[in-house]
């Protein structure tokens, strides 16, 4: 389905920049009355009072273009009168302007710029006429020469909004979407109540992706004009693009009550439609848009895209291969070859699906969403090099990456064991397989580990069910991003903190895959929802488990692999009841294999081998049931198909869609389960294995392949894995051959999978929470080489200043700015943009024994008292064995004093203390203003004697203390390992401690 299109630029036809007709040749009492009459815009009283003239006058041109300047003004017929006009007046530029006008409207763009460019030979200086030009011109697809009119026409008149309008919806055209808003702010200061530059500034902030901003532009223009017919239709383009469908209705049906046969809106009526999932209103839509414009590609491709949807494979394809033909002169639409593809591939003709998506990319190299769908085609079919996925998944890669501006540094604090800020990105997280799968892992997670784990969930789809509301409640944080652009969502999930960022998607359908080029968090891996790499360099890691990735297969991988102990998927039990019901075969005397998966797996591979299957096992069926083949020509399509193989259609029980409490009991019919490769069953497979169905499968050799086997092994099956395909028929004539094993098996197969790693979702999240910590602690181990390395670098003397937040060329840091002198700046808030983020009680970016000298102003005295001796041990770990400490923080007997002698009457920035008030030191900033910032509070008592003892006990050997500047407030300590004497500890005092 293609996103909203064709966002209106063009409001009408009829060119806004207007120059009412010169009347200076008329008598001044006519000319009076009908000026009078144009200004005030009454114009069918212009039309009535020129005719009237004209029968006294009928050769004056001047006259003529009046009434024609009233008709156009109407939006009547006036190419006849204009044209006489020029009969009369060949040399009058205001002639030829309104022609071009006129020409304009009937869409005739030539002619309108051989009018336009005749107005301007006879008038350099017309600027309506430049404007009107540029306009044109970019309707013409000449962008450049539009630019040049819209400036020239700007140059005459600074002060002209249409031609600022015009001007931005050029640069919009070139692709300079920022400077196209400055562009339409500009028409808005000369023209606040210009409802066309609102509107096209919406759409310029939509192509930046500020369709928060783009809503309120939109709504500011239907506050001037309500029946703004194409600013309805945008603003239900953006609203659809924040995942607010409903709304976006409304505005759709507003432009349609405005104008019913706007077939654009049509259309994206239609596309809304079909996101929330009624399909038949949005066929119905795009079918009406049709009537209208039969050669509207567009909404054929979207058609199309619904057909498939519903199951009308036949239907879709004709509709993508229709849309392809009348698109076939413009190389730039690639939709309908990617719709198509994906028609193929339903229909089970992959070679053709991929040459669909393959013909998508060379129309565009950087369709995001074709590059994700030929890798996902390509893992359904048989023998695919690995070394052809891998390339492919490196271009996606490549691509994703010049398209974004990768963060390399992070604000998040390197700490060992804090609280991880965990992000799941997602548009399935609701009755799709990974909602099935995430759901359990998910609500352990939040209930067994909330000191050590935040879950933040980033839902890119505007569906949701019970299961999306399932998991809502497990996450601490949820946002829906559906729309948002990578770069916003990259700087959402940085200011949300996130440290662990996990992509539930893979190349599926809702993908954010090319957010994660811009790696907003320092440590991003992908999990559950795909089965090979993503060809991201900026992924680090890709989840496995002992059986489905062999170290063999890591080559293929651009992510580091990192394998749980036991099973790298955790099923969710279903929540409806089912119950497992005895052996059919028991009871009907001969065996039902089934299988439910995606026709899309069922190659002929596969086929050739169930074939085998059903000879080898006499009397034996198959049941196939999936949503494809409700269709009639699929259906017969896999007939044919086992009837290449020797089976007859008698054997073959074929289905369609069912509710999933149907679907689960058709599971009490079957037997056996035959997996299909090599993209065997993952949802499907723990269905079955609920419903008490043995699943037989074929083991291969990559990720994808071996799914089967890691489910099976971890079920306690290993029995039901062939090695090869006479391993895989022998093994099903041995397991048919013993009903009453098989009968017991049914009986206890439910609580054994229950109590497997499958299905154990406590012992999952345990395992999955130790892999994060796991990745968290050798990232921020790597901060730690890093910042040894770099303090290798440095110059041979190292400061770092704790808490002192940007770097300031001022007194507090003065005396350490002297040559071969570097500082190091370390503060608990990233925002301030410090070297290092980080606290003093836990600074694990800074190697041992790293620093010469260590400056810490009023920090120390905001810890509680039990807390200073983690903070002075992290001071002396990090110096080295000659470096030295300056501490200062207030003297809170100074500060008692200070109240003991009552002199707090002075304003709180004027008190004897200096720039803090006693009260602030005791309670907390500007305590007696009841604005307070608890930080400031003194909380450890600090006193000469106090500061003493707590850096005697955090193991310094020497130190020297006293007071600087105004005796009442500061107080000020040296500390070094070494034990130095008090004239050296007071010379570095005098030194580097700044006044």
């Amino acid at each position: 389905m293609a996103g909203p299109e064709d966002i209106q630029m063009n409001e009408t036809a009829r060119p806004e920049a207007r120059r009412l007709p010169s009347l200076k040749s008329l008598p001044e009492s006519e000319s009076g009355r009908l000026g009078a009459l144009l200004d005030s815009a009454r114009y069918s009283e212009v039309e009535e009072r020129a005719r009237h003239l004209l029968e006294r006058l009928p050769e004056s041109g001047v006259l003529w273009k009046v009434l024609g300047a009233s008709l156009q003004m109407q939006g009547k017929e006036v190419l006849p009168v204009l044209q006489r006009v020029v009969e009369l007046l060949p040399d009058d530029a205001e002639a030829h302007y309104y022609v071009g006008s006129a020409l304009e409207d009937q869409g005739q763009i030539d002619g309108a710029m051989s009018s336009y460019r005749r107005a301007l030979e006879l008038d350099p200086d017309f600027a309506e006429a430049h404007c009107n030009l540029g306009a044109v011109l970019r309707l013409a697809g000449k962008l450049d020469a539009a630019i040049a009119s819209c400036r020239r026409a700007l140059e005459i008149n600074p002060f002209f909004a249409e031609a600022y309008r015009n001007q931005g919806n050029v640069l919009l055209e070139m692709g300079q979407p920022l400077a196209a808003v400055e562009s339409q702010r500009r028409a808005l200061e000369i023209r606040p109540d210009f409802s066309k530059a609102h509107n096209n500034l919406g759409i310029a902030l939509q192509a930046l992706g500020y369709s928060d901003e783009a809503v309120a532009s939109y709504r500011r223009a239907l506050e001037i004009d309500p029946d703004f017919v194409n600013a309805h239709s945008n603003l239900g383009i953006a609203l659809q693009s924040l995942g607010r469908p409903d709304e976006a209705l409304i505005s759709y049906r507003r432009a349609l009550e405005i104008n019913p046969n706007f077939a654009n809106a049509l259309n994206n009526l239609g596309i809304t439609l079909q996101s929330i999932g009624r399909i038949d209103e949005a066929m119905a839509s795009y079918r009406r848009a049709l009537e209208i414009d039969p050669n509207f590609a567009v909404a054929h491709s979207n058609l199309g895209g619904a057909l498939r949807e519903a199951g009308q494979l036949g239907d879709a394809e004709a509709s993508c291969r229709r849309a392809i033909e009348i698109n076939a002169d413009y190389a730039d639409y690639a939709e309908p070859h990617l719709n198509l593809g994906n028609v193929m591939r339903d229909l089970g003709r992959l070679d053709n699906a991929v040459a669909s998506y393959t013909r998508a990319l060379e129309i565009n190299p950087n369709y995001s969403d074709a590059h994700c769908n030929i890798l996902f085609a390509r893992n359904y079919i048989s023998a695919q090099p690995a070394e052809i996925m891998l390339a492919q998944a490196r271009l996606f890669g490549e691509i994703a990456r010049r398209q974004a501006d990768p963060y390399t540094d992070w604000p998040n604090l390197p700490a060992h064991h804090r609280c991880l800020r965990v992000g799941f990105v997602s548009g399935d997280l609701r009755n799709h397989p990974v909602g099935y799968f995430v759901e359990g892992v998910l609500s352990e997670l939040s209930l067994s580990v909330p000191e050590s784990l935040m879950l933040i969930a980033y839902s890119n789809h505007v569906l949701a069910d019970e299961i999306t509301e399932r998991i809502r409640e497990s996450c601490h944080i949820w946002r829906s991003v559906v729309g948002m652009s990578d770069e916003r969502l990259a700087r959402q999930i940085r200011e949300d903190g996130i440290d662990i960022l996990i992509d539930l998607s893979g190349h599926t359908a809702h993908n954010r895959l090319p957010l994660f080029a811009w790696k907003p968090a320092p440590v991003q891996l992908s999990w559950l929802g795909y089965f090979a790499t993503t060809g991201l360099a900026t992924m680090d890691y890709l989840i496995a488990d002992p059986w489905t990735l062999p170290e063999a297969e890591e080559d293929k991988f651009t992510e580091k692999v990192w394998r749980l102990p036991e099973t790298r998927l955790c099923f969710t039990p279903p929540k409806v009841v089912v119950n497992v019901t005895p052996l059919p075969a028991l009871a009907k005397g001969h065996i039902l294999f089934g299988c439910f998966h995606n026709l899309s797996k069922i190659n002929d591979a596969v086929i050739m081998l169930w074939a085998r299957v059903l000879q080898a096992v006499p009397g034996s069926c198959l049941l196939l049931k999936t949503k494809q083949l409700e269709n009639a020509e699929v259906r017969k399509s896999i007939v044919d198909r086992f009837a290449a193989n020797n089976i007859d259609a008698s054997r073959l029980i074929l289905e369609g869609f069912s509710p999933r409490a149907e679907y689960l009991a058709a599971y009490q019919r079957v037997d056996i389960v035959l997996d299909t490769f090599p993209f065997p069953g993952g949802t499907t497979t723990a269905e079955s294995l609920w419903m008490g169905v043995p699943v037989l499968t074929l083991a291969g050799e990559s990720f994808l392949a071996r799914q089967g086997l890691g489910l099976l092994m971890n079920a306690g099956l290993p029995d039901w894995i062939g090695t090869d395909a006479d391993d895989y028929v022998a093994r099903a004539i041995a397991h048919t051959s013993d009903l009453p094993g098989l009968a017991a098996l049914r009986a206890g197969l439910r609580q054994q999978v229950l109590d497997s790693p499958i299905f154990d979702a406590p012992r999952f999240a345990g395992h999955f929470e130790a892999a994060l910590r796991g990745m968290w602690l050798r990232w921020c181990d790597d901060q730690v080489v890093a910042c040894k390395q770099e303090s290798q670098s440095l110059p041979m003397k190292t400061f770092l200043h704790v808490g002192c937040g940007s770097k300031r060329q001022d007194q507090t840091t003065r005396g350490f700015n002297a040559p071969g002198w570097q500082e190091l700046r370390l503060d608990i808030n990233p925002n301030v943009n410090p070297d290092i983020v980080g606290t003093m009680l836990d600074m694990p970016a800074v190697a041992d024994e790293s620093v010469d000298a260590l400056f810490s102003a009023h920090n120390i005295e905001h810890l509680y008292p039990h807390e200073v001796p983690f903070a002075l041990a992290e001071f002396r770990r990090v110096l080295k064995a000659d470096g030295f400490a300056v501490i200062t923080c207030p003297d809170l007997q100074s500060v008692c004093q200070l109240i003991a002698d009552d002199k707090l009457t002075e304003p709180a920035y004027n008190s004897p203390a200096g720039p803090i008030a006693p009260l602030d030191i005791l309670y907390g900033h500007r305590a007696s203003l009841q604005q307070g910032n608890l930080y400031m509070a003194h909380r450890c008592g600090f006193t000469e004697k106090v500061l003493v003892a707590m850096l005697q006990g955090a193991g310094f050997a020497g130190i020297v203390s006293g007071s600087r500047g105004h005796p009442h407030f500061d107080l000020w300590a040296v500390a070094s390992k070494a034990a130095l004497s008090e004239e050296v500890l007071a010379e570095l005092a005098e030194a580097h401690f700044p006044e």
